[in-house]
């Protein structure tokens, strides 16, 4: 009966995706027949998962972040699916045997090996561990490129746009090639493949993503005005977005580029640009913005246990120093903070103990949880 449901579940989803989307699948010729497969693909939307699987006969059995489990009805959904459960930036031994499972059932699994979605379009570092997971599931590898989701579906925004996405799959790894390779080979073998740079396609293509206030909430992202240098000056409304400290603006076009006030390039002409600017820019200054208190902020807790169940909840003051985070009176060593990462774009998270959880939801005017990130990031790196 479950299986039953699984396919028609399966097929319902694809005809979405097929009549919603502007969607392409380039499949190279890979025969199905020689599955079950281990998928691996760059992650840039939520909908990930559901696009790999639209063209593959068979439902594949994605690994997720546990926090969907608990939500109704996507919980239900997700178990029904065989999808897997992981913490996000955190190992987990039980997610594994999960795996295992699922080979020994004879299904497609799939893995995105960032753990995240990208902000800019441009491929995060990939996790060392899914090399060591291939080694250990020796299931032929297919590579998913993902091209235009990004775009159609920015992670800073609230809104999707209509625009070309393309999926081209390639086989890059038989069994007889994981047993052979190295774990760097395989891991080198899996960078090459899903190493992807949306900014270069895009100005290759230059497709339209249609919208409505297509760069509100790129504050999310942008931290920094790369004209005055200041931090957190920086507001979105409809196609444009303003500095309030020198008055600089861009307006972001239907083609995804970043034009000045006379309609020619921006100082950086490209969501990607202009991210990298400020991530370096940030890097070279860390200890200046540490010290200026802009990791100083007015806050609300949310306190979890590892089952996600909330214990307590409050407002607070967070600040971030060399060392580590405060929180009011309660302080926590930088290298005993683990798995963070930015939950629904607006609330950072990070476990201070393997039992126990931190969400943290900032007060007032938008705050990019994803400076916060970076900035743990480059005091964990010791920059």
């Amino acid at each position: 009966m479950k299986r039953i449901l699984q396919y028609i579940l399966h097929w319902v989803v694809n005809r979405i995706i097929l009549f919603r989307e502007d969607i392409e699948f380039q499949m190279n010729d890979l025969d199905q027949e020689l599955g079950p497969f281990f998928f691996i693909g760059n992650h840039v939307t939520n909908w990930d998962p559901f696009f790999i699987n639209v063209p593959i006969k068979e439902p594949i059995s994605f690994v997720c972040s546990d926090r969907f489990f608990k939500i109704w009805p996507l919980g239900p959904l997700l178990r029904l699916v065989d999808a897997v459960p992981k913490t996000k930036n955190k190992s987990d031994m039980g997610t594994i045997r999960k795996l295992l499972a699922r080979k020994n059932d004879g299904k497609h699994i799939g893995v995105f090996p960032e753990g995240r979605r990208s902000w800019d379009g441009t491929t995060e570092p990939l996790y060392y561990a899914t090399a060591k997971l291939i080694k250990l599931l020796k299931m032929p590898v297919v590579a998913v490129e993902i091209h235009g989701g990004n775009l159609a579906y920015p992670r800073w925004a609230r809104r999707r746009r209509k625009g070309k996405i393309k999926l081209t799959y390639r086989y890059i790894l038989t069994v007889e090639q994981i047993e052979m390779y190295s774990m760097d080979e395989l891991f080198g073998t899996m960078r090459s493949a899903l190493l992807h740079q949306e900014e270069i396609v895009q100005s290759q293509e230059n497709y339209h993503y249609k919208g409505p206030k297509r760069a509100e909430h790129l504050e999310k992202l942008f931290f920094a005005c790369p004209s005055c240098q200041k931090f957190d000056t920086l507001t979105s409304k409809q196609h444009s977005l303003y500095c309030d400290h020198c008055g600089y603006q861009v307006y972001y076009n239907d083609q995804t580029l970043l034009l000045d006030t006379r309609g020619i390039k921006a100082i950086y002409g490209t969501v990607s640009q202009w991210n990298h600017w400020q991530k370096e820019y940030l890097a070279n200054h860390i200890e200046e913005c540490l010290s200026q208190g802009i990791f100083e902020k007015s806050v609300l807790v949310k306190t979890f246990n590892k089952e996600r169940k909330l214990l307590r909840k409050e407002k607070s003051k967070i600040v971030l120093t060399s060392g580590g985070i405060m929180l009011e009176t309660d302080y926590f060593p930088i290298h005993t903070i683990s798995g963070e990462n930015v939950q629904s774009n607006d609330i950072l998270e990070f476990y201070v103990d393997e039992d126990t959880l931190k969400q943290i939801r900032f007060l007032g005017r938008i705050e990019s949880s994803y400076k916060w990130i970076q900035a743990i990031s480059l005091i964990k790196k010791g920059i």
